[in-house]
């Protein structure tokens, strides 16, 4: 008899341990926070409803060109206003769909996953492409006008995944003075228990 109760205090306090653990791996009300926006169409055939926006996570520095990739997302409604909640801190680049693949499989494909924006290499593996064999196809919004050849080309489309068949398109806008052109990612910082408020300007290059 003395053994069974001994028993079953083991088994209360194991179970005990695990509520803990659980309370202690879930994020806090006041660690969290939410990132609620406004989508803007980029050019003449670009829908706001319905688009699926999705934040990556910075680990170190922005100009790295790397985050994770967050593992849920929010949709547009018709008016193109969206809301991701339970955000932790942290500093975050927006992304939104391409129109050009299945986000939701995408998505849990690379959730939780570093994407590295600028690597070329890297996004030949997102895209399945042979880069000794295949051709990559830049894409770049209505009203910017450009040149196969220039230069800034590569480096634009590299850096905010208009790349191919990418299924992300890195939020931005550019800048363009003086026949030159900034480009400028967006970036937000979330702080504990403080809403953001953003605007994001997408471009959409499914099919109409």
């Amino acid at each position: 008899m003395k053994r069974g109760r001994i028993a079953l205090t083991l088994f209360l306090l194991f179970l005990f341990a695990l509520a803990g653990c659980s309370d202690s791996d879930r994020p806090s009300d006041e660690s969290v926070s939410s990132v609620e926006g406004q989508l803007s169409p980029w050019g003449d055939y670009s829908p706001i409803e319905n688009r699926h926006i999705v934040l990556c996570r910075v680990i170190d520095q922005p100009k790295d060109g790397e985050c994770e990739l967050m593992e849920s997302s929010a949709v547009t409604d018709e008016n193109g206003k969206f809301a991701v909640s339970s955000v932790p801190a942290g500093t975050y680049f927006i992304l939104y769909d391409s129109g050009l693949t299945d986000f939701d499989e995408a998505l849990d494909r690379w959730g939780g996953e570093m994407l590295r924006f600028g690597d070329m290499e890297w996004l030949a593996d997102l895209l399945g492409l042979d880069l000794r064999t295949e051709a990559v196809e830049f894409r770049v919004p209505e009203g910017i006008s450009h040149s196969p050849h220039e230069g800034w080309l590569t480096q634009y489309c590299t850096l905010t995944l208009s790349v191919g068949n990418s299924p992300f398109i890195i939020a931005h806008d550019m800048v363009e003075a003086q026949e030159e052109r900034e480009l400028h990612c967006l970036i937000v910082d979330v702080t504990p228990g403080e809403a953001v408020s953003i605007d994001v300007q997408a471009a959409y290059y499914g099919k109409p």
